[in-house]
């Protein structure tokens, strides 16, 4: 968790640097939130999959006759 928590803050911090142009949005202030789900609900690996579930049933409901794009 402390590993994440580094990592991503270090991130953040060079990505104004590498690209001063750009203005951090709410997932970047949102990754940091991640740290606090790893104290709080370790190992990762048994609830890191719930959200992409229910993502992947979303997706598949949604009426895209196979085509990207508009019309």
């Amino acid at each position: 968790a402390h590993a994440y928590h580094s990592h991503i803050a270090c991130y953040v911090a060079n990505l104004t640097k590498v690209h001063p142009t750009f203005t951090l949005h709410l997932n970047h202030h949102a990754a940091f939130h991640i740290y606090n789900y790893l104290l709080l609900f370790c190992p990762a690996h048994s609830w890191w999959c719930f959200p992409f579930k229910c993502l992947i049933e979303i997706l598949q409901h949604l009426l895209v006759n196979h085509k990207s794009g508009g019309s």
